[in-house]
């Protein structure tokens, strides 16, 4: 994928999420079963029915900005912006939104462009 596609892209959460108080950090619910049945019927036996996936500050501000309203780039801006010192910060957060996508964390959904009806005749 070119990265101009890709810093395009408007990254769209998949899974339920709460903020940690005391830390004020993300922390993801990602179910242990896809099917709802198999959800159902192991629970008994194993208790809760989904994994806790704790994210560390700057995970948890890209996560929270994973809204479906903010592009990649636009994402990436408000991070450089908020963690200047961060060093690798554009690899880091590039690695993270792929690894999201690959582990089905989040959708990556192409930006929908309305055409302006002034610029076309009926």
């Amino acid at each position: 994928m070119e990265d101009n596609v890709f810093f395009q892209l408007i990254p769209v959460r998949q899974f339920e999420w709460k903020i940690e108080e005391e830390s004020q950090r993300v922390i993801i619910l990602r179910p242990k079963y896809i099917s709802k049945w198999a959800q159902k019927l192991t629970k008994p036996f194993t208790g809760e029915s989904f994994f806790k996936i704790k994210l560390d500050a700057l995970g948890s501000q890209v996560w929270q900005y994973c809204d479906g309203a903010h592009s990649v780039e636009e994402i990436l801006h408000i991070l450089q912006k908020k963690f200047p010192e961060e060093e690798d910060l554009d690899k880091r957060f590039v690695l993270f939104i792929k690894q999201l996508y690959r582990e089905k964390f989040i959708n990556l959904l192409q930006k929908v462009v309305e055409e302006d009806s002034t610029t076309h005749p009926e």
